[in-house]
């Protein structure tokens, strides 16, 4: 069964075992009596302070992360205080990605979330519709998968629309807008784009770089929101889009998963 390992464990020892005359560093064997402080982490989902006595011996104290982005270590001595700022990259992109994909009209309960997590299912992609800001489900789902280790990810269809495929700037703008928004809900772990595309190939309409920038934009949206926010997008060839049941359990490595940390 696929497990979560979207985890980074830091181990942090603190000692007082050097001697600093102005110039140099010396190594020496501490002999002294007990020293109360404070050791506090901030940063990458993790808010705690902690008492320590340090004494002779080195206190060994470990942390785990979830989430990418910037972690600050402070540890309080009485008068002396040393800050330390370490970057937090997890393991997500390394790790075994089992997905589900829910259309916006899907019923799900409770019992649909217990039957995923036994499935091993790490990552569900919820469908939120721009056009009519539609975000009921996305929302339930976010709401029911609380306190689990299941990544809920918004799933917005770009460019295709009834009336067909729309790559207009006024589109474009209209998707950005209704993601500036989605990102910012609690418990979000990313946005997956589909249809992010033009209808075929042929190349007196089909322009590349209107993609590529659009795709780019969205990225600075959901990074300036959070660096530990996913962007991922549907990239399945058009062919495959009949008989597709996108709400299958499915392997994302194989199917529909690209994802990007540090932009596009």
């Amino acid at each position: 069964m696929p497990t979560n390992t979207n985890t980074t464990n830091i181990t942090t020892i603190i000692s007082l075992n050097n001697l600093y005359d102005g110039k140099t560093i010396t190594s020496y064997t501490p002999n002294l009596q007990p020293i109360t402080g404070t050791y506090s982490i901030s940063g990458c989902g993790v808010t705690k302070t902690s008492s320590i006595t340090l004494n002779n011996k080195p206190i060994t104290l470990k942390t785990s992360f979830k989430n990418n982005g910037t972690a600050t270590f402070k540890v309080n001595l009485d008068a002396q205080t040393t800050t330390k700022t370490v970057k937090i990259q997890t393991s997500t992109l390394n790790s075994k990605i089992t997905s589900l994909f829910v259309q916006i009209d899907a019923k799900v309960t409770a019992s649909n979330v217990s039957a995923w997590k036994k499935a091993g299912v790490t990552d569900v992609y919820v469908q939120a519709r721009a056009s009519t800001n539609n975000v009921a489900k996305l929302k339930q789902v976010i709401s029911l998968c609380k306190g689990t280790n299941i990544r809920v990810h918004g799933w917005v269809i770009c460019f295709s629309t009834s009336n067909g495929f729309d790559i207009s700037t006024k589109q474009q703008n209209m998707i950005r807008n209704f993601i500036t928004k989605i990102v910012k809900y609690d418990g979000i772990s990313g946005i997956c784009l589909d249809y992010v595309r033009y209808s075929g190939t042929n190349p007196s309409i089909v322009d590349p770089t209107k993609i590529t920038n659009f795709v780019k934009s969205v990225n600075q949206i959901v990074k300036k929101q959070s660096p530990s926010l996913l962007l991922s997008a549907c990239i399945c060839r058009k062919r495959w889009y009949k008989n597709l049941l996108w709400t299958r359990l499915c392997s994302t490595k194989s199917i529909c998963r690209c994802t990007t940390t540090n932009g596009i």
